[in-house]
């Protein structure tokens, strides 16, 4: 879609202000949206609100997404009142955090079948649609079948009251992807073998018909001992095809950080957008930033647009590194850029094509490039006997 001359002008206004915006701290900041909505036109102020609520991510929608269905941090702090209650054969210890699926908690079972706890995934959801109930009978069934060292194990399903559901599965000890590679300095080959282990999982997960549809960071923990466990896998698919049964279509009305257009647009459900997400965490994991920025992110939802991915754009990002950012790496920025420039690169470019069928067509082609460039950069080993890893 192309912008007018109008448009482009009001877009290029909106930004100006909202850099204004930025510029200010704590209450000064509500003071001057407050002068801006009484000074300024309705539909300047409008895109301007935009920016800064994609800025502000107070409460993860533009990470995580937050459809019609799920709860709302209000809900989830609401929700803490369960602690001590029994759902199903689990009882409730403590919370643990609201993710995209509801409030999450730590829980144990009280019926002796199982002594190691549980992350319990509590929803409230209206029943009312046609076939809604059989589909969450049928659905946790085939989850139960999902068997793979880089997946939580699903441990069992329920519902209580016709409304509140639970997800109960393995409790992971863990950090997420982006946070572990940051504390431990991971070495560009050590951040690539995690993903390769990564898109196995996605691959096992596609070959059994379920697509994640909401791979993120937070659902990339890694262990202490550093394996790495996809989360929530099928759960998404589960509480979006109830919430749209008759159409297989992807979370329309959603809006995280980590989606492939189609979802945003409410395209149909392909394997395509697991590969997308996946090229968003390896940008992140191997320069350091994401993709795209907030602003561009926000812009693209407002037009309907998906945002443009320029090749090479991770080795760029690296070369001009800042001090700070470059201090928590293994290596100089100008190492580092060397590393991604080329193969890299290119697999990102790939995974991050704006129509699904310019992806990798399957999770384990992307798995098999990451191994090619694995095996091709072994350990360097300097004259002067120092070990230089990429």
């Amino acid at each position: 879609m192309k912008t007018s001359a109008s448009g482009a002008a009001l877009r290029l206004r909106a930004m100006a202000l909202f850099d204004e915006y930025l510029n200010l701290k704590d209450f000064r900041r509500t003071h001057w949206l407050a002068r801006l909505r009484c000074d300024e036109p309705p539909e300047l102020t409008a895109v301007v609100d935009a920016l800064v609520a994609a800025d502000r991510d107070t409460d993860g929608r533009l990470e995580h997404g937050v459809p019609d269905f799920t709860l709302s941090n209000v809900r989830a702090t609401a929700m803490t009142g369960m602690l001590g209650s029994r759902l199903g054969p689990w009882q409730i210890e403590s919370a643990i955090g609201h993710g995209r699926v509801g409030a999450v908690y730590r829980a144990h079972r009280v019926d002796g079948l199982l002594e190691h706890p549980c992350a319990l995934k509590v929803v409230q959801i209206e029943m009312d649609e046609t076939n809604a109930r059989d589909r969450f009978r049928v659905g946790p069934k085939q989850l139960a079948r999902l068997a793979h060292p880089n997946i939580a194990a699903f441990l069992g399903s329920g519902m209580e009251g016709g409304t509140t559901h639970w997800f109960a599965m393995e409790l992971v000890q863990g950090e997420p992807i982006d946070v572990y590679c940051t504390r431990k300095k991971l070495t560009i080959k050590s951040r690539v073998r995690l993903m390769m282990a990564v898109a196995d999982a996605v691959c096992y997960a596609h070959s059994r018909l379920v697509v994640h549809r909401d791979i993120r960071p937070s659902n990339l923990l890694v262990t202490a001992e550093g394996n790495v466990k996809l989360l929530d896998v099928g759960i998404s698919a589960l509480l979006a095809e109830r919430l749209i049964p008759e159409r297989r279509l992807a979370n329309h009305g959603a809006k995280p950080r980590f989606a492939a257009p189609e979802q945003l647009k409410g395209g149909f459900v392909t394997t395509g957008i697991d590969i997308y997400a996946l090229g968003l965490i390896l940008h992140l994991l191997l320069c350091g930033q994401h993709a795209f920025d907030h602003v561009t992110l926000a812009i693209s939802y407002m037009d309907n647009v998906a945002p443009r991915y320029i090749p090479g754009q991770m080795s760029r990002v690296a070369r001009v590194m800042r001090r700070e950012e470059a201090a928590t790496w293994w290596s100089s920025s100008r190492l580092l850029a060397r590393s991604l420039k080329g193969d890299l690169d290119a697999i990102v470019a790939r995974c991050l094509k704006t129509d699904p069928a310019d992806r990798y067509a399957t999770a384990d082609e992307l798995k098999n490039d990451l191994a090619a460039w694995f095996d091709m950069h072994p350990v360097i080993a300097w004259p002067w006997g120092i070990q230089r890893r990429l």
